[in-house]
């Protein structure tokens, strides 16, 4: 039966993608062109994004615009910064500060905030006073704005700095992993990446040592460079 309704929910999911408008371009306009092929709205804006959750943005002028799956216009070109909506809510940016709308278009969180993010299982990371907090969905702050510097939430952990080191907290902002690191990332399938005294490696949610961290292909080059100028420096040295 589980299966079964995972299966319907997948087809009905597939026929509302395929259901919903799509951008294209021409001479570098974006326009719209509902399911059925017919025009939605003609290519005269800057750019614009793909549908989610009934919702589009579109750029004209540097100023930023919603639109719904039938081309209305749910909101006007009044927002320097925008995003699609998430956990039912749209970051908006207006006049230098952050809040948040509804699909409606309906203000729900005050323009408070010098920066804000997206929505994640109900919390969002903002900014106070150049300190970072968390705020839920009804705009109450639920984690004080004391950090130096955050990350978003992710599987229920968040690293955030305490101008010393960084840390890991959890959903109640308890200090579930010790401000030990010099940077901390974003959990990811149960791991983190962490740096401490120069060793990058990643750790668990039981800040036990997991693996070492695959350097990238830049920092291969810089350490093998390195290595030659110190062997080229000690050659020449020794030929004196």
């Amino acid at each position: 039966m589980r299966n079964l309704v995972l299966f319907l929910l997948l087809i009905q999911t597939t026929i509302w993608a395929q259901n919903a408008p799509h951008r294209f371009y021409e001479n570098s306009k974006c326009g719209y062109i509902a399911a059925n092929e017919k025009l939605l709205l003609p290519p005269v804006y800057d750019a614009g994004s793909e549908f989610k959750n009934g919702l589009a943005i579109v750029v004209k002028q540097n100023k930023r615009a919603f639109i719904n799956e039938q081309g209305l216009f749910v909101t006007e070109f009044i927002y320097d910064d925008a995003s699609l909506p998430s956990d039912g809510l749209c970051k908006i940016m207006k006049n230098g500060k952050y809040g948040f709308m509804d699909v409606t278009g309906k203000i729900v969180i005050d323009f408070t905030y010098t920066f804000a993010d997206d929505f994640n299982n109900g919390l969002a990371r903002v900014q106070i006073n150049n300190l970072y907090g968390y705020i839920n969905t009804k705009g109450e702050l639920v984690i004080p704005a004391v950090y130096k510097e955050a990350n978003n939430f992710n599987e229920e952990f968040a690293s955030v700095y305490n101008g010393t080191k960084w840390g890991f907290i959890n959903t109640s902002n308890k200090n579930v992993i010790p401000f030990i690191y010099d940077r901390a990332y974003m959990f990811n399938k149960g791991m983190c990446a962490v740096l401490k005294d120069t060793k990058k490696y990643f750790i668990d949610k039981n800040n036990q040592f997991v693996k070492e961290q695959q350097k990238s292909r830049d920092e291969q080059e810089w350490e093998e460079k390195a290595r030659e100028r110190k062997e080229h420096k000690k050659g020449a040295h020794n030929g004196k």
